[in-house]
């Protein structure tokens, strides 16, 4: 994906082969969620793993970060930096993404929100996503039900 008045790409990674560069980049974004450095050192050994990463040149403005095994992934994260937000960056990264798992086949993506995050929830129904149940008091600090979503990759929203 290109887009060219910001001059940005989005590079897919194994997480295993993120450059260095990017990797310390991605490791204080991680931060954001509550991922201590040995968690996403973790994240970035397991073959399983994959970095949807978006760059301006050598800087990394935002990512998903998933899992996939067989023919489904789970999105543990989506980050962008805060000053590329609310310019439609989020949905144009989360659209690459569903359509690179569609054309490698896979038929179900996941993932968790918060139930208070509705601009996250808003992204996700955008982009094809539907709730699917709850996980009561998931989330603690503060504590939180988890919203559970889904996208069918076999059907075009």
């Amino acid at each position: 994906m290109t887009q060219s008045s910001l001059e940005l790409e989005v590079v897919p990674f194994k997480a295993y082969l993120i450059p260095d560069v990017l990797r310390q980049q991605i490791e204080t974004m991680n931060s954001y969620f509550g991922w201590s450095q040995s968690m996403t050192q973790q994240d970035f050994q397991n073959p399983n793993a994959e970095y949807y990463v978006m760059l301006k040149g050598t800087v990394v403005l935002g990512y998903v970060a998933l899992h996939l095994i067989i023919d489904e992934a789970t999105i543990n994260m989506i980050y962008l930096e805060p000053e590329f937000r609310q310019q439609g960056l989020a949905t144009a990264l989360m659209n690459f993404v569903i359509d690179q798992l569609t054309a490698r086949k896979l038929k179900h993506l996941f993932l968790e929100v918060r139930e208070s995050n509705w601009t996250a929830r808003k992204l996700y129904q955008r982009t094809g996503f539907q709730e699917l149940t709850i996980r009561h008091n998931y989330y603690s600090n503060p504590s939180e039900n988890g919203v559970i979503m889904q996208r069918d990759l076999n059907q075009i929203a």
